[in-house]
């Protein structure tokens, strides 16, 4: 939900999200290793984001959809990029983690999630998910307490070939939502210890392997650059009528390189952002530098994302500081929301896919899946290319 919704109720379930200045610890605590490419060259890693389950949730009508999504996409790993929950109690992250373990039970598969900007707004403990998740047996999930890097759900995934690292997933907490008096919600950002402590994990991998490893990075809210590449995307071609592109701009006004780009942008409202002017995508609030921090390392393919409901907007992108070619520009962009949670419209639900390749090559696919009264031979299941 977008600007200005907390009156009222809200107010005192905000939860505070940890913040640098603690302990630092070694790189190693925030690695887990899956050995996910020992019996495939192809590891399948789906992307489901802004589930937000809450009070007034149809569990039922939701549960079968989720199971539907995963027995349909046959993930290997199924990745949640925040706003799990919205205003919640214990009972219902306990309810969809029971749920995240059954379905990776019966689809024999993994999962591991970033917190969005309502994660931690409930009758809970802030860190009553961490305490949940280290008790589930098919959750990949990290969270270094009292650290001295900024948020939560800071964590890198090895997969792996035995003991092989072949890919590497950067999970990134972009943080919460914070009020201003007039009750405006500057949206978070990844802050500049997290990028240092992305750029010392890259450092350690080269260190002992002589070389960085191909690699993706999961986080909730977007980045300025996917507003740039929307912008670029417009001035390609693209209307706001056919919900796609942002008319209104010339090439010399909007910074980058765009190669690439499919998608929907059905937002209704500008977001006024200071310094960027009004969106159509909703980013945070500042531009921290993580994408040209991102672009030095030749090994990071892409970047995905949550937070807007009615987007679905990707595009392949360089920034105006970039050294890579553009066959090597980084893939960024919004995963299809997943189910009905608070808004959302049909035929733009599901989740994104991400074909892992042990050569360390990678492809992309959207896959849509609409609610239905019966799931069975996969129906209103389909998959397509992000890219044609």
């Amino acid at each position: 939900m977008k600007k200005k919704w907390l009156t009222g109720l809200a107010l005192p379930l905000l939860a505070l999200t940890s913040c640098g200045g603690g302990v630092h610890h070694p790189l190693t605590d925030y690695v887990l290793e899956a050995d996910m490419f020992a019996s495939k060259d192809t590891v399948r890693v789906m992307q489901w984001t802004d589930i937000h389950w809450n009070l007034g949730t149809n569990f039922a009508e939701e549960e079968a959809y989720l199971r539907a999504l995963a027995k349909n996409g046959h993930p290997d790993l199924i990745v949640l990029t925040g706003d799990q929950i919205l205003i919640a109690n214990q009972r219902i992250i306990e309810r969809q983690l029971k749920l995240f373990e059954s379905i990776c039970e019966e689809n024999n598969c993994r999962f591991a999630l970033v917190f969005g900007n309502h994660d931690k707004q409930g009758l809970f403990d802030p860190h009553y998910w961490g305490r949940q998740l280290e008790k589930c047996p098919h959750a990949l999930y990290k969270e270094v307490r009292g650290d001295d890097v900024y948020g939560d759900s800071n964590y890198v995934i090895n997969l792996t070939d035995g003991a092989d690292a072949k890919w590497q997933l950067y999970l990134i907490d972009s943080n919460s939502a914070t009020l201003t008096p007039g009750l405006d919600v500057p949206y978070d950002v990844i802050h500049e210890d997290q990028i240092e402590w992305f750029k010392a994990q890259n450092e350690a991998v080269k260190a002992e392997k002589g070389a960085y490893l191909p690699s993706l990075a999961y986080f909730h809210i977007g980045l300025w650059e996917t507003e740039y590449a929307f912008r670029l995307a417009g001035i390609a071609g693209g209307t706001i009528a056919e919900g796609t592109g942002r008319e209104g701009y010339e090439a010399s006004e909007v910074p980058g390189t765009l190669l690439a780009s499919s998608g929907y942008e059905k937002e209704k409202s500008d977001f006024e952002v200071e310094g960027l002017g009004p969106t159509k995508t909703w980013v945070g609030y500042r531009n921290t530098g993580f994408f040209e921090a991102a672009e030095t390392y030749s090994n990071v393919r892409g970047m995905f994302f949550g937070h807007d409901h009615n987007d679905s907007f990707c595009a392949t992108y360089k920034s105006a500081s970039s050294t890579r070619s553009d066959a090597d520009a980084i893939t960024l962009g919004y995963g299809l929301k997943t189910g009905k949670g608070l808004y959302s419209l049909e035929g733009m639900l599901g989740g994104n896919i991400s074909l892992l390749h042990k050569d360390g090559t990678v492809e992309y696919l959207r896959a849509f899946q609409s609610y239905q009264d019966d799931y069975s031979a996969g129906a209103g299941y389909i998959e397509e290319a992000l890219f044609a």
